[in-house]
């Protein structure tokens, strides 16, 4: 992806789908592994709407491609949130419970023949309600709580190349050498190369100068890293690394911990603009940490 569109919840289109069991409660690769094999891609959109907000992303979907091991390829339509007859469900995230919609039967068909159990596939609505905690999140300009999607808590997650350099050096002098990890397994909206390792721990803010202007963005708290990063990528199994390794290095010891990466929250200014219409940002951006 060489360019996307931020919102209030962030990237617009990310984490706005997610599978829940017959209580509503999330499934994740933390319980279902097998979804690292999951692949999804956007419809193609034509070359000109890279150069202005596509018409489809004002609603915040784009149709997906989705392939899996083993499984005919499927093809998931946004609901129209105006259309008639839409199935809304409570799910729940966490300790937050909020609506979404019901995708199409055979989006659920498709899941739960993939994981072998009954999942359900649900959408995001525009109007779903679920306030970003507030003891890291301040009110928005008109006053209400800034809200997140189906993420786990924040809508960014920013992490520097060089981390990961760093982790992989180490996981290479192991006396049994590991094969490098895919900044893709810790699963970062945005990637700073250019500063040292371990660099956005130190931040309080990070910038990127767009096309509109600087967008600039407050780090608010260390992410939390559970076994996901542990899933190999290819086989969809859990393995020792990198938790082993990260654990000797990136436990908090207090709470025991691993951290690794930080949340981000849009700044004042960035989220009144995307407020009034979508920002573009786009790989390649100068961009800094404060």
């Amino acid at each position: 992806m060489q360019q996307a569109w931020l919102d209030s919840r962030g990237l617009v289109g990310d984490r706005r789908w997610m599978l829940i069991d017959a209580k509503g409660r999330m499934v994740t690769q933390r319980q279902a592994p097998k979804l690292a094999l999951v692949e999804v891609r956007e419809l193609e959109f034509p070359q000109a709407s890279h150069q202005a907000l596509p018409e489809d992303l004002i609603t915040g979907l784009l149709p997906l491609r989705v392939n899996a091991p083993g499984m005919s390829e499927l093809t998931i339509m946004p609901l129209d949130e105006q259309a008639k007859g839409l199935r809304c469900r409570e799910v729940s995230i966490w300790q937050d419970a909020c609506q979404a919609w019901l995708a199409d039967d055979s989006c659920h068909q498709w899941f739960s023949d993939y994981l072998n159990q009954p999942v359900c596939l649900v959408q995001q609505p525009s109007t779903m309600m679920r306030p970003i905690d507030p003891d890291y999140a301040d009110l928005t300009p008109s006053g209400a709580p800034q809200q997140v999607a189906f993420s786990d808590g924040f809508p960014l997650l920013l992490i520097a190349q060089a981390s990961l350099d760093d982790l992989n050096r180490q996981l290479a002098s192991r006396t049994q050498p590991v094969a490098p990890i895919a900044m893709a397994a810790f699963r970062p909206n945005l990637v700073l190369s250019g500063c040292e390792a371990y660099a956005e721990d130190q931040a309080k803010h990070f910038v990127v100068m767009s096309e509109q202007g600087e967008q600039s963005f407050d780090l608010v708290k260390p992410c939390a890293r559970c076994v996901i990063p542990s899933i190999n990528l290819a086989t969809g199994q859990f393995e020792d690394e990198p938790t082993r390794t990260l654990k000797t290095y990136r436990r908090d010891s207090k709470n025991q911990q691993i951290y690794f990466g930080q949340n981000l929250l849009l700044g004042p200014a960035l989220l009144n603009a995307v407020q009034q219409t979508p920002q573009q940002i786009s790989v390649g951006s100068r961009a800094w940490l404060v």
